[in-house]
């Protein structure tokens, strides 16, 4: 009985533990079901289907396997009997079905929300792959539109390079093979220190190096490399990136501007004018060579100096700013650069300077500063100054010359006329000490006169070789003889001599001395220095040659500036009873001779004036002949021929002649001259001398006359007397055939001086 009920008892059991343990995992899931994941409820919900279905399936097996061995035993009735109870296994299988198809339906939706997550997972994949192209095609169009740029691992192996980078450095190797950069860049040296993954590799953030390279066209390039670390995702070193400049441009530019400032310098340097450059406060950036040798100071002394310490103008209004002062000379006649100005050196000295200068200007047109450009026009002053002087000389000349003529005639006849009349009277007579008077007033007007003729076109000096330290050692000792001044003498042992009419020198020494005396009222000393000097280019006062200088120093009152210009000029004079010729005259004589004088003085320490001869080779002959004075009575025989356009001169020199002895011939001119001459040849009656005036007016002067009588007679004694000529006959007689000059006007005695020379 017992036996019969298993089979029934085991399915139920089986039917119902597969029941209970489906409702067991249904509530457990269940529950769990919002914590768990899909893939994890799939997972369990599939063991739980396949236990449900062993479970149910091994009960269904057994409950059959009873049913049949209750059939072969006989057993229907038993069967029969529990199988109202096959409901329950009915009941089991529904609600494994209904369960079943519960969780199936749960997959259902959990796969379609795994499709649908799975769809947007593709599409963000999607998208995420779009806007990773995007980035890198916009990462790649920047690297190729960028400076070449490279990365390089350690190993120095090129992993990605721009085309910028490879139109420098071609490629060399094969198509996907990394690139040596020591390959790249022939000559490299990596395993040095100073190679840039050597350096990153030591800790540096960065390395910047310029370097030059021959490009392919030829033509050498200039770049700044900047090489930095490049790291991997774990933060290591895995190599550097490097990006080039080319600097090309630049460095040829650099260089171009180098050159151009380099030339600009040489430019500077090489000029003889001063350069001075200043911002537009007035401090100065920039001196020259010339600026330099002008003011005094270097380049090292004025940087950062306002420019009226260093362009220093004492006459400059003190009131006008710096600033105002150089608009005013940027703003002046860039032509002239206005009136030369006096600019006191670093030393103290004073020059005279001419300036113009013109604005510095920026990129946007500003004014950033002034250039001031100058230049050193002592010289030139003082020779626009000689020059001038020499005009109002000539001025004086012409006047001089146009009544020196008349007026020394007239002399020569009055001082003629005195000498015949003293001639025929005692020395004991009223008369004679009256004569004597008018013949020494006569005497005042004939140097006066000379001194006037000295600046005429004809007052040339007729020279002679002498001693210059003869002259002005008798030419001082005479003008101080009595005086509280003395002469100190220093001459040179080798001194040159000099070519040069003694009588005009001597003139300048007297003239020099007697302003060094006046200066001196109490008394003092005048030196006196001579000594060779060799000047060793023209200018424009004197050309170069050998001359010898002569300085004459006073410690006097000094002349104050406003005077030095002036002290050369005809007739100014600081004194109540002078002439204003004395200086005049003296500068008139030395230009006359070739050379040159000046002045140097300073008001309360005394002046110095210095002149230059030019010096002879020849030597004076020491051969001590002394002048034999001879009584005026002193007869003499022949005719002499007196030639001269004034009839007064004529009877006087005439009577003159005839108290000597001689026999005269007068004629007017150098026509009648000639004539005479030629017939008294022909005649057998010669002429032994003929005395003719240089100046006619409307005929024949002296110096044709003399021509056209050698031409009869070689050996003629011809002697020439004037007081003006246009023509330096007076000073070089002999070359035109004179044998002796005779100055009017003369006196008896100096006429019996010269036919004495003649005759001997």
């Amino acid at each position: 009985m017992i036996f019969s009920w298993t089979p029934v008892v085991v399915a139920d059991m089986g039917g119902s533990l597969a029941t209970v343990i489906l409702a067991v995992f249904c509530a457990y899931y269940s529950f769990k079901w919002h914590q768990a994941r899909a893939n994890d409820i799939f997972r369990h919900y599939i063991c739980l289907l396949t236990i449900t279905f062993v479970l149910f399936a091994v009960s269904r097996s057994v409950g059959h396997l009873l049913k049949q061995i209750l059939q072969l035993s006989d057993l229907n009735h038993v069967w029969a009997a529990i199988s109202p109870f096959s409901g329950a296994v009915n009941t089991a299988t529904f609600v494994i079905v209904a369960s079943f198809s519960l969780y199936f339906n749960r997959m259902q939706k959990v796969h379609t929300e795994i499709e649908g997550y799975k769809t947007g997972l593709e599409k963000l994949v999607e998208e995420r792959t779009r806007q990773l192209a995007e980035a890198n095609l916009r990462l790649e169009t920047v690297l190729e539109s960028a400076n070449p740029i490279c990365l390089m691992n350690l190993d120095f192996e090129i992993l990605r390079a721009n085309k910028a980078y490879y139109d420098i450095w071609p490629k060399t190797a094969g198509r996907g093979k990394p690139l040596k950069c020591f390959e790249s860049r022939p000559g490299a040296s990596c395993n040095t220190p100073a190679c840039p993954i050597n350096q990153i590799a030591a800790g540096k953030q960065e390395m910047v190096n310029q370097f030059s390279k021959e490009l392919a066209d030829g033509k050498s390039g200039e770049f700044i490399i900047t090489a930095r670390p490049f790291r991997d995702a774990s933060g290591n070193l895995a190599g550097i990136v490097e990006s080039f400049q080319d600097i090309t441009t630049q460095v040829n530019a650099t260089r171009e501007l180098l050159a151009e400032r380099e030339q600009l310098g040489v430019t500077l340097r090489s000029i003889g004018d001063g350069v001075i450059t200043t911002d537009i406060g007035g401090t100065i950036v920039l001196l020259n060579k010339g600026a330099e040798k002008i003011t005094g100071w270097s380049q090292s002394e004025v940087v950062g100096r306002k420019l009226d310490e260093v362009f220093n103008l004492p006459d400059r209004d003190p009131g006008v700013t710096v600033e105002n002062w150089l608009k005013e000379i940027c703003y002046q006649d860039s032509v002239s650069g206005g009136a030369p100005k006096r600019l006191k050196k670093k030393d103290g000295s004073v020059r005279l300077v001419s300036e113009n200068g013109a604005f510095i200007r920026n990129m946007e047109s500003e004014i950033a500063g002034v250039v001031l450009v100058f230049r050193d026009v002592t010289e030139k002053s003082k020779t626009e100054e000689e020059l001038s002087k020499i005009k109002k000389l000539e001025s004086l000349g012409i006047l001089a010359g146009g009544i020196a003529h008349d007026f020394n005639n007239i002399l020569t006849a009055i001082m003629g006329n005195i000498s015949l009349a003293r001639l025929r009277m005692e020395s004991s007579d009223e008369r004679y000490q009256l004569l004597s008077s008018a013949e020494k007033a006569c005497d005042r007007a004939k140097n006066l006169t000379h001194q006037l003729l000295t600046f005429a076109k004809g007052g040339e000096p007729i020279k002679n070789l002498a001693t210059i330290k003869e002259i002005i050692e008798d030419s001082a000792g005479f003008v101080l003889r009595g005086s509280n001044v003395q002469c100190d003498y220093v001459f040179a042992d080798d001194l040159w001599n000099v070519e040069v009419d003694k009588g005009q020198i001597s003139q300048v020494v007297q003239n020099i001395i007697l302003n060094a005396s006046a200066a001196m009222a109490g008394g003092g000393t005048i030196t006196v220095k001579c000594a060779n000097h060799y000047h060793h280019r023209d200018t424009a006062v004197l050309k170069a040659g050998p001359y010898v200088k002569v300085s004459i120093s006073d410690r006097g009152s000094g002349i104050p500036g406003e005077q030095l210009e002036k002290i050369f000029d005809p007739f100014f004079t600081t004194k109540k009873t002078g002439s204003g010729l004395g200086l005049a005259i003296t500068y008139s004589i030395i230009t006359s001779h070739g050379g040159h004088i000046e002045v140097a003085s300073e008001p309360g320490v005394g002046s110095t004036f210095t002149f230059y001869l030019p010096a002879s080779v020849k030597t004076v002959r020491a051969d001590g002949h002394k002048e034999r004075a001879e009584a005026l009575n002193a007869k003499g025989s022949g005719r002499i021929m007196i030639m001269d356009d004034d009839e007064m001169i004529r009877e006087l020199v005439a009577n003159m002649l005839a108290g000597f002895g001689y026999e005269v011939v007068a004629v007017r001119d150098g026509t009648e001259a000639v004539c005479l001459y030629r017939e008294a040849m022909a005649g057998g009656e010669p002429i032994a001398a003929v005395i003719m005036d240089l100046t006619i007016p409307g005929g024949m002067g002296g110096k044709d006359a003399a021509r056209e009588i050698h031409k009869i007679d070689p050996e003629a004694r011809l002697i020439v007397a004037s007081g003006y000529s246009n023509d330096p006959v007076m000073a070089g007689y002999r070359d035109y055939g004179f044998s002796a000059a005779m100055i009017k006007p003369f006196r008896l005695e100096d006429l019996q001086k010269v036919l004495r020379q003649v005759f001997s």
